[in-house]
Order: structure tokens, then C-alpha cells, then sequence
């Protein structure tokens, strides 16, 4: 059995695998890298997760009748997984076998024995998965905030894209880094917290989905992507469609942070690419923490937590001002609204303007 500890700061994992187990282990540390980093001192970890062959669940079914359950639901269907559940007192047994995978989550010892199949891809969607939410649960029961948001760096500091649906986050965060020179940071998720009175920022392990809309301005980082804009049977693929891309291809392709933590925040962008162009830095007035209150997120809330309950109560307890002093850091930081289908200009050049209502 081979053993490793990794940690991002907020969640320390302990994983073990058997040899069989080796390729499915590996991808999945390659994963969360560079976001977690292998951990040498000892630690005590907050979820030890082993991995076992799918053939050896069998032994570990109970006899009673399961009831039906989803693990995930997505606007991706290739990533909705579902199966059967036996709840007990201290206890979530539960399998998928669409995907070969099953599990025994032991809430009592915070044990995880995951079985699964390194040649089914299903299998690994629910190690990935279950690993990185199981993760932002024991942040949140650790006072972290989950926000909304894509972010880049410029130098040491993070510019958050923060947005509604549709509003052009992905779209604004090509353009800082195709054609401004920043470095992708996070995807659509970054974590925060006020530690004594500086904002700390992580970024979080993404599995890209990108709208072809988001491409149009960018055809060869969409063919450097595997992206293409035309199905195999000759028509064109709507705008608004989205699209997997492998994330160490993504990693390949597109420029990296060098860092994965930062205090350092440059400001917040809002894009609204449905607006008539026009570029403004907001006012101290409309920087408010109730403008942007619904960027947070909880994990305790998601189809993906609910399930096995590991971490549930901690999580819930674990941000006891509901992260107040999150969204009050971000108003400290300048806001600068984007409208229309314009590349993000040169966020140094407006970061340096005088802060009027418009840039």
C-alpha cells in the first residue's frame, strides 16, 4: 500500500492506494496539483481516503434494500451520476454501477474507502468530484468562503471576474490572459477568508467547461484546446453550447499562475457582455457588501455534499458570520465594470486612472 499527505492550506487529505489502484491515484493528485502540494511533516489528516479495486465492494454491501440516490447533477449530462444508498447511523454506503464505483464513508473515524475502476471514466469523475468537494467542506468548516468567481493573476495580485450566469466571466478572463498578459488562477471558484485583517485568496482545482461563445475571438486556443466549432456531421455547434476540455491539456495550453494563494487583491471585474460597450470604475458608494453577496457559494448545500453527510454539521457551523467580513473585504478593492463584447482593457493602465465614475 503506498500512502501519501497533501494539503492546500484550509484541507489536509491523506490518500493510500494499492498497486492496481496506482494510475487512478496518480491522475487524481495530478488533479488537484498544484493546488494541494504533498505535505512531508506529519500531520493529522482531516480525511483519509483509501482506494480499492471496484471488485472488492461486494464485500461491503449490506443486505438491506438501498434507496435511489444522485451523487451529482450537472449541466454537463456526461458528468450526472447516480446509484443506491444505504444510510446508516454512522455510515454511507453507497454504489454506481453504471460506473463501477462504490463507497464506504465512515463518519465516525472520517475513513473513506473508495472502489473504483481506472479504465472507466465515470469512476474517475466520482473520485475527482467527491475529493474536491469533500475538500471545500472541510474549508468551509474552517471558515473559508467559497466565491463565485474566475480569477487571474497579474504579478502577485488576483483580479476577480464576478458575474451572473451568462454575464461573460470565462469571456473577460480569455481576454486578461490571451491578450493582457495576466495567468490563470481559478476557473469558476476561488476560496477566501479574512485572516487578522488581510483577504487571503485560494485558488481551487477546476475541470474546464467553456461555452463556445466564449471562444469565437480565439480560434486557435480553441483548436489548441481540441476544441472545434463544427460537429462531426458538418454543422456548426450553437454559441451557447458548452465543452469539456481535459484539464492537463488546459494546463498545457493556457498560461498558469506561478502562485496559487495571494493577499493581494487588484480589484474586482464586473462584465456584462449583454450591455451597450462602456467601461467605469465603480464608486466607494456602489461598492457594497450586498452587491455582490450572491458570489457566495456553500458546499454544504450542493447535491455533492448531501449524500454522505462527512463534514456536513462542522461545515455549517464553520462561517459564523456568513461571510460578512469576506464581502466587506472586497469592497476595499477597486470594482470595474466591463459592458459589451469588448476585450478587457489594460487593467494596469485603469488601475493607475483617477477613480471617477467613468474610465
Amino acid at each position: 500500500m503506498t500512502s501519501t499527505t497533501i494539503c492546500n492550506g484550509a484541507c489536509t487529505l491523506a490518500l493510500n492506494w494499492p498497486t492496481p489502484m496506482a494510475p487512478m491515484a496518480r491522475r487524481l493528485i495530478r488533479f488537484l496539483a498544484p493546488y494541494f502540494e504533498t505535505q512531508e511533516s506529519v500531520v493529522t489528516p482531516d480525511v483519509t481516503i483509501t482506494l480499492a479495486p471496484f471488485e472488492e465492494a461486494i464485500d461491503h454491501l449490506p443486505d438491506a434494500p438501498p434507496s435511489p440516490v444522485d451523487f451529482r447533477r450537472s449541466s454537463c449530462p456526461s458528468y450526472n451520476l447516480s446509484g443506491q444508498l444505504w444510510a446508516q447511523p454512522q455510515k454511507s454506503i453507497a454504489i454506481d454501477e453504471t460506473s463501477s464505483t462504490a463507497y464506504v464513508v465512515d463518519r465516525a473515524t472520517r475513513k473513506v474507502t473508495f472502489f473504483g475502476t481506472s479504465q472507466n471514466p465515470g469512476s474517475t469523475i466520482h473520485l475527482h468530484d467527491f475529493t474536491r468537494y469533500l475538500a471545500l467542506l472541510v474549508a468551509q468548516s474552517k471558515g473559508w468562503v467559497l466565491l463565485h468567481a474566475s480569477a487571474v493573476t497579474i504579478g502577485d495580485a488576483a483580479v476577480l471576474v464576478m458575474g451572473h450566469k451568462g454575464a461573460g466571466k470565462t469571456t473577460t478572463m480569455l481576454s486578461l490572459v490571451e491578450r493582457q498578459g495576466a495567468r490563470y488562477f481559478s476557473g469558476d471558484k476561488v476560496l477566501a477568508k479574512v485572516v487578522g485583517s488581510e483577504l487571503c485568496l485560494k485558488a481551487w482545482p477546476d475541470i474546464p467547461y467553456i461555452g463556445l461563445g466564449s471562444l469565437v475571438a480565439y480560434p486557435d486556443l480553441a483548436a489548441r484546446l481540441g476544441i472545434s466549432f463544427q460537429a462531426p456531421g458538418g454543422e456548426r455547434y450553437a454559441l451557447n453550447s458548452k465543452h469539456l476540455v481535459d484539464p492537463d491539456l488546459f494546463r498545457d495550453v493556457v498560461a498558469q499562475s506561478p502562485i496559487t494563494e495571494t493577499t493581494n487583491l487588484a480589484a474586482l471585474v464586473l462584465p456584462n457582455v449583454n450591455e451597450t460597450a462602456g467601461i467605469r470604475l465603480l464608486s466607494d458608494a456602489q461598492r457594497t457588501p450586498g452587491a455582490v453577496a450572491d458570489i457566495l457559494e456553500w458546499p454544504d448545500q450542493f447535491l455533492t455534499a448531501q449524500w454522505h453527510r462527512l463534514y456536513l454539521e462542522e461545515a455549517r457551523s464553520g462561517i459564523p458570520d456568513s461571510g460578512s467580513s469576506v464581502l466587506e473585504a472586497l469592497t476595499k478593492a477597486p470594482w470595474i465594470e466591463v459592458q459589451g463584447k469588448i476585450p478587457t482593457p489594460p487593467l494596469r493602465d485603469i488601475l493607475n486612472t483617477t477613480r471617477t465614475e467613468t474610465v
